[in-house]
């Protein structure tokens, strides 16, 4: 007769503590960032797009020409369509704050936990879209002072945006999984 060997588990933990305890700091660690990203991302675009030689700084070095002076109406413009994606930026680190509440309060494997997961990822997303759909707008404001066969339109992706959208997508995917096993939690609560 073959021998059998117990396998060491560890205790279920039907109350979260243990994994409570061990996301505490990480939790309130982004919490703290989320919050600290999104004051930085408006205060950036604040004194970026309010200083017309960072303005002209900024677009002279992105598209390799002199823009000269951008006027002030194209600046506001700029910054009007920066703070489109910032306010997804925003909601995406709000989503973050609250998300992190909720580990902390040990509500971890529940449906709220789930929806705030992925309203998480689809606001992440929409800043990450809406920063690349955007980019031409943006070089069509920088260059719209100019003559007409000056102006630029540039389209362009960066490796950084595939991994953004990855990374999010499969948040997306995560928030699906915590869904379904609070679901479970929940049948079998019901039956318990």
């Amino acid at each position: 007769m073959p021998a059998v060997v117990p396998l060491s588990a560890p205790p279920l933990d039907p109350t979260g503590d243990g994994l409570r305890r061990r996301i505490t700091l990480l939790c309130r660690l982004l919490r703290g960032a989320a919050v600290l990203y999104a004051l930085w991302g408006l205060i950036g675009l604040l004194v970026l797009w309010h200083d017309p030689t960072a303005v002209d700084t900024a677009w002279n070095h992105r598209l390799g020409v002199d823009v000269g002076p951008v006027p002030w109406q194209q600046r506001l413009g700029g910054l009007i369509v920066c703070l489109v994606t910032w306010t997804f930026v925003a909601g995406a680190c709000l989503n973050l704050w609250w998300l992190t509440t909720e580990f902390l309060a040990g509500r971890i494997f529940t449906l709220d936990a789930a929806a705030l997961l992925r309203r998480t990822a689809l606001h992440g997303l929409a800043a990450g879209l809406s920063d690349i759909l955007f980019r031409p707008v943006i070089f069509v404001l920088m260059t719209l002072h100019m003559p007409p066969g000056q102006r630029q339109i540039g389209v362009f992706l960066m490796p950084a945006d595939l991994l953004d959208v990855m990374l999010l997508c499969g948040f997306l995917a995560l928030a699906e999984v915590f869904r379904a096993a609070a679901e479970i939690a929940d049948d079998h609560a019901s039956f318990v």
